[in-house]
């Protein structure tokens, strides 16, 4: 039972870490992007 129980905390801290990569990524991209167009208004 204790085993079971290490294996479902193990599985959902690497899923919790995945999602929060996946969060931060595209937050990032999302920056990224508005950055982009900042510049392009910015020049035309």
């Amino acid at each position: 039972m204790a085993a079971v129980s290490a294996v479902t905390q193990i599985t959902w801290a690497s899923m919790v870490r995945r999602s929060a990569l996946f969060r931060a990524d595209f937050s990032l991209g999302l920056r990224r992007a508005s950055c982009k167009v900042h510049r392009a208004v910015a020049r035309a």
